[in-house]
This record gives structure tokens, sequence and C-alpha cells, in this order.
């Protein structure tokens, strides 16, 4: 789809973003191997998670909708005896979503039987290795099908586990979530040790499942003979969904808009740390924490912004939103500098090339850095003369609101590379154009 977008006014309104992707596929997979059902609302319908639901039906496991939007309940029936699960010949099709694969490397670890995960031509270029060797460490065999270390694999998991003492050698949540649901599911012993701070969504859920665990944000003691017990998630709101109107609106002298039931989780706001350094004035109006993640409502008004740094220890916390810290920058009066941010370049797109070659696009002067880029704002945005297109989500998402602020009108193609993460982006960018309200 082709949308066609010119400049806004400064944002004013109050929304409610969908519910927390990363969540939400551990939602469904730990409540997929525990006992009983469990009821799930405002989970994401996004296409990757979506994915991970449907390899969880194919395993045999049970979804039940009450309806297919995203407010809406799902009751999951969990297999919690692992030799239960459906053997499949064919492959199982991760598509899009590096999160599904590198999460199921994991939880098929524990399933004595033989399984073959694939994904599009994006996903085959993404790095596995980095989960299947602390799983062959814990007992799982993997044949990958070249020396790349990138899909299709072949899993053959085992019953049990074999006890892990694992450091993290890698800044990757995903491969800690994919040792500990390798681990839950085969009732084995396994100790985390992190020189990093990243997600604890996997442990958090976990916890509240009643597994015997332990952990500080950094080190994780998971005993054995985990016993799960399906129970109600009720999902937050997608934090890095909600970054593309935080930085929107902070970056614009009067905007004041408010974001709704926004996860609030300390692993995930180090963004708005980096927002209020740069002069962002931002507050938490309201912040609950009854569940087993904060959330609350975050109320963000416009201010001339200043250039910042970023430094590689800050990165691991902010990975997903260095796009839009990009676009923040290019507002922001000043030199900014990125460092450390080698991982981007194997997202779903080389975000740190992708990032240089669509700003440039779009009048911001960047440079770019073998592990990041430097920015010279503040950037007179101008619409590009050709037609906008790209396949990844979070450049797409971040082009767009940075077309809000730019001269002339600015056509974007491929518009559904957002249901990656975030489907109804367009409509709710759509609501600050066309009904603006003052919150």
């Amino acid at each position: 789809m082709t949308i066609k977008i010119s400049r806004f006014s400064p944002l004013q309104g109050t929304i409610a973003i969908p519910g927390d992707k990363s969540i939400t596929h551990r939602a469904f997979i730990l409540a997929a191997i525990a006992k009983g059902k469990s009821i799930i609302t405002h989970f994401s319908n996004c296409s990757d998670c979506t994915s991970t639901a449907k390899i969880l039906q194919k395993l045999g496991v049970s979804f039940q909708y009450e309806s297919k939007t995203v407010k809406d309940r799902l009751i999951i029936t969990g297999i919690s005896n692992i030799e239960q699960f459906l053997h499949v010949n064919d492959f199982l099709d991760c598509e899009n979503s590096g999160t599904t694969a590198r999460l199921m490397l994991g939880m098929l670890s524990a399933i004595p039987s033989s399984y073959t995960l694939n994904g599009d031509e994006s996903l085959i270029r993404r790095p596995m290795k980095r989960v299947t060797d602390p799983l062959q460490k814990m007992g799982a065999d993997f044949s990958f099908s070249d020396r790349t270390g990138c899909l299709p694999v072949q899993i053959t998991g085992k019953k049990q586990l074999r006890e892990c003492n694992f450091t993290l050698n890698v800044a990757s949540a995903q491969v800690k979530s994919a040792m500990l649901i390798a681990a839950a599911h085969a009732k084995s012993a396994l100790k985390i040790v992190s020189p990093w701070l990243l997600r604890d969504h996997t442990e958090r859920l976990l916890k509240k499942m009643g597994a015997p665990i332990i952990f500080d944000n950094m080190d994780i003691n998971l005993k054995p003979d985990s016993v799960l017990e399906g129970c109600e998630i009720n999902i937050p709101g997608d934090f890095s969904s909600a970054a593309f109107f935080i930085a929107r609106a902070a970056v614009e002298p009067g905007s004041r808009i408010i974001i709704k039931n926004v996860g609030l989780n300390q692993t995930r706001t180090a963004f708005l740390n980096i927002l209020r350094r740069m002069g962002s004035e931002i507050r938490i109006l309201n912040f609950f924490n009854d569940s087993f993640e904060p959330y609350g409502d975050i109320e963000i008004r416009g201010a001339r912004l200043k250039a910042t740094d970023l430094m590689p220890e800050e990165i691991p916390a902010l990975i997903d939103e260095i796009p839009v810290i990009a676009f923040a920058m290019a507002c922001a009066d000043g030199v900014s500098n990125v460092s450390g941010a080698t991982e981007l370049r194997i997202k779903e797109s080389d975000r740190i090339s992708a990032i240089v070659r669509e700003f440039s696009k779009f009048n911001v002067k960047i440079i770019e850095k073998h592990d990041g880029f430097i920015i010279d704002g503040p950037s007179k945005f101008v619409s590009p003369d050709k037609p906008f297109i790209h396949n990844d989500h979070r450049i797409v998402m971040t082009a767009s609101i940075m077309a809000t602020m730019a001269d002339g009108t600015t056509e974007i193609q491929n518009t559904e590379a957002a249901d990656v993460s975030y489907p109804s982006f367009f409509t709710d960018l759509d609501l600050f154009r066309e009904n603006p309200q003052t919150p």
C-alpha cells in the first residue's frame, strides 16, 4: 500500500498503543508449555507474533481466539507433557521473525524429536549460532544446512537437558530467553551470568507462572523441576512502538501528547533517559506495578533538543529505538555521535547503512561509521524526490514520522512493512493528523 504524508502541526492528543511484541512472543511460548489454560489479553497481532502462534499451533497447541482483534482474549491450552507435541516433517516457517526463530530454538531443544526451522529471505541472513552454541552446551543438537550459522537449521531436542552455568558473551535478551525457555521446558537447572542489563520479560513471566527462578536483572538462577501453571496475562502497550510518537512529540515545541498504558519495565525505557538528556519534557503521569510488568501513562511535551552521544555501553538497552533516536538527533542542535552499535547491522536490515542512506534522502547531514553514525543537526527535512520504499518496519515508520516534519509531500510505499511490529501504525498516525485533541 502507498500513502502520502505532508507536514503535521505539533502533535496534540491521547493514544493507546497495541500490546508489547516481545512479551506476546514469550507469553505464547510459555503458555504453550505450561499446565492448563492461560488467558492472554491485549496481545500483539503483528505478523512477527502471528509467526510464533502459527508454529505453536502446528505443534499441536490449542489457540482459542474469542475474537481476532488486538484487544480481545486468547485462551491457550498448554501441553505440559513434552512427548505430546506433534512431530512435523516439513519446515516450521518463522517467516520474517528473528524472535520467533531464536525462542523456538530454545523450546524445541527440550522436545525429543527433530524439527527444521526456516524463514524468509531476510531472516535466513541473520545469525543463529549465538543461540545454538549455548543450547548445545545444554545437550541439544543442531545441524545447519551450510557453514554460515543461519537458517534453515535442524534441531534434535532432548527430553533431559544438562544443568548449565553460562556467561553471556553477546548482549542479547533472545539468547538468554532461549536458554531459559529450554531449561524450564526440560525442568533443568540453569544459571546465567550477564555483563549487561537486558530485557527481563521471560524471567518475569516464568516467575508469574510459578517457576523457581531468582533474578536481579543481571544474573539468573533457575532451579530444576520447574512446573509452569497457566495464568491470566494482560500485556501492556509496546514501548518500542510508542517510541515513534514519543520522539515525534518530543522534538517539536508546541506538541503535547499522552500515551496510555505503556510498559515501563526499566530494561526497556532507557530511551526516555536519552530524550531527557537532550532536553525533552517527559513525565510519567500514572505508574502501576500491580502485575508482572510495570506500566503507566507517559506525557510528552515538545522542546528544543540539544545533541548527545550514545556510548557502546548504552546500546543494548536501546537497540530497537536507535532509528527514532537518530530522528531526534537530526532535530537537535549540534553534533550527535552513536558508537558501539554494530548489532544494528544484523537486524531485519543493516540498520546503520539504512539510517544513513534513508535519512540523507530527507536532507539530514549524516556520516556512516563502522559501528554507528554522526548527525549534524538541526535538519531542515525535505521530502525525497522519489517515493520512499524500504522493507524494514522500523525504518519505514521512522521515515514516516520524519515526513510529518518535512517540506513537501512524501510518498511512502510498502507501508505493510509496519505489520511486522505495529500493524495499526499508520491508522494511529492519522489520529494526530485528522483528530487532534488537547490531552
